[in-house]
């Protein structure tokens, strides 16, 4: 016969077994880390691009769309610097993504330093003659021909 400790002790294993499995699943830090990086995207795009008010972009379309990114919204800190072109964006300090506005490329979602800009992307005649081994791939590149 099972005693009501043995299966309340059991049932508690079992909780915590469950609860371990979906953590790591889950994985809760991938989650934050693309709610940052979203963020910074949108920013970056609607400061940069649209010319529009960064606190205004925040309050209108980040922290009202609906489920998680609402929600992690009120923790996030975002930094806008006009003379780098960038956005920063961290929630509680950490998880921290990076947009820059770059010409002829739009806004990159960025980990670590900055990348220089390719060489094709210098040509004088003009993003348009994309180098075929160019790290940036874009539809808009045509490859230049030996």
């Amino acid at each position: 016969m099972r005693t009501p400790i043995a299966i309340a002790l059991r049932l508690i294993a079992a909780t915590i077994a469950v609860a371990s499995i979906a953590a790591v699943a889950y994985r809760p830090d991938k989650a934050i880390r693309t709610a940052t990086g979203v963020t910074a995207m949108t920013l970056c795009s609607d400061v940069f691009v649209s010319r529009l008010d960064p606190a205004i972009v925040f309050a209108q379309a980040i922290a009202t769309r609906p489920g998680g990114l609402g929600m992690l919204a009120r923790h996030m800190h975002y930094r806008v610097d006009h003379g780098s072109r960038q956005v920063s964006v961290d929630y509680r300090g950490h998880f921290a993504n990076r947009a820059v506005y770059r010409d002829g490329l739009g806004c990159l979602l960025l980990q670590g330093p900055a990348p220089s800009t390719p060489a094709c992307l210098r040509n004088p005649l003009g993003p348009h003659h994309c180098c075929r081994r160019s790290p940036v791939r874009r539809s808009s590149c045509r490859p230049t021909h030996a």
